[in-house]
């Protein structure tokens, strides 16, 4: 399905890194890099370079934070809401093609189920953390 979706992206102008840097910017609107980077697992420098490209394009923008000048937030620009439009039509229409013939009491099950599979592997790495001490690397990271 991430497949699909990338080629699909690609033909909208957009990469995975991107995309997937907007979707978290999109939720997490007036976020810092920092916390960015927290959520899209990778280093701030790299997300730094990330949103630069994005900022570049004219979708997100960098504004200081009203109470730490050190501090920049980051937002949707104006020129975001078409490359969004683009990204949720890809969505909706690769969401629609994986859950065809469920039925929508199926897909909220399958919600369900798929909810407590994250819960598991979130306590699995918060234990892992507590085990090996806060400084090791989490699951499925490199570092």
């Amino acid at each position: 399905m991430r497949q699909s979706y990338d080629l699909r992206a690609q033909g909208a102008g957009m990469t995975r890194a991107q995309w997937h840097t907007m979707t978290v910017i999109r939720f997490n609107e007036g976020a810092s890099q920092r916390l960015i980077a927290g959520i899209l697992d990778v280093g701030e420098v790299t997300a730094g370079r990330l949103i630069a490209q994005l900022e570049d394009d004219g979708w997100v923008e960098r504004r200081p934070d009203r109470s730490d000048g050190r501090i920049s937030r980051v937002h949707l620009a104006a020129g975001a809401a078409s490359a969004l439009a683009a990204l949720e039509q890809i969505e909706a229409e690769e969401e629609a093609k994986a859950l065809a013939g469920l039925t929508p009491a199926q897909v909220v099950e399958l919600g369900r189920y798929l909810n407590v599979v994250a819960a598991n592997l979130a306590n699995t790495q918060q234990s892992a953390r507590r085990v090996c001490g806060s400084d090791a690397p989490s699951i499925g990271t490199s570092t």
